[in-house]
């Protein structure tokens, strides 16, 4: 329990599990699966559908979700994030929007965008070291994927392993 939320568990598990192999297909790729996003999301459905949330949890992870779409939405609009990314960010926000709304604004805004600022600066200082000038787009998702870790371990929702 965090704040007297129920953690979906298995849920967790397999948001973390999904968002590792999109990681791993983004930095390969450079590019989010449509179809992986959406088997993802109707995976963490069938599961949550069956676990024991309250409604204001639902609440909570839905408006969670619209809120970090909307932000990512608006960043695609203007060249900032890929299509891809803006459809799949709305599944880590609603998990941890179930757990917790401050806990999906903290994952989303700081812990997500703090990783990928770190991995932009870290990839900066090597492309000028190489005095590369070609700046290539970083993918995002394994900056997704930590963030997340990270929240999620902050709740002890990963006691499990």
């Amino acid at each position: 329990m965090f704040f007297g939320n129920y953690i979906p568990e298995t849920a967790v598990l397999v948001l973390l599990a999904g968002l590792a192999i999109l990681a791993f297909l983004d930095i390969r790729r450079r590019e989010v699966d449509g179809s992986a996003t959406a088997v993802l999301g109707a995976a963490l459905a069938v599961i949550l559908v069956r676990e024991p949330l309250e409604a204001s949890q639902w609440i909570s992870g839905f408006a969670s979700a619209l809120v970090a779409f909307a932000f990512y939405l608006e960043r695609g609009r203007r060249g900032r994030m890929g299509g891809g990314d803006v459809k799949l960010v709305a599944i880590p926000a609603f998990i941890l929007g179930v757990i917790h709304p401050l806990l999906a604004a903290w994952g989303i805004f700081v812990l997500i965008f703090g990783v990928q600022m770190a991995v932009r600066l870290v990839h900066t200082l090597a492309t000028r070291a190489t005095k590369s000038t070609t700046p290539e787009p970083l993918p995002h998702v394994p900056a997704m994927f930590a963030g997340t870790a990270i929240a999620l371990l902050s709740t002890g929702a990963l006691t499990l392993l």
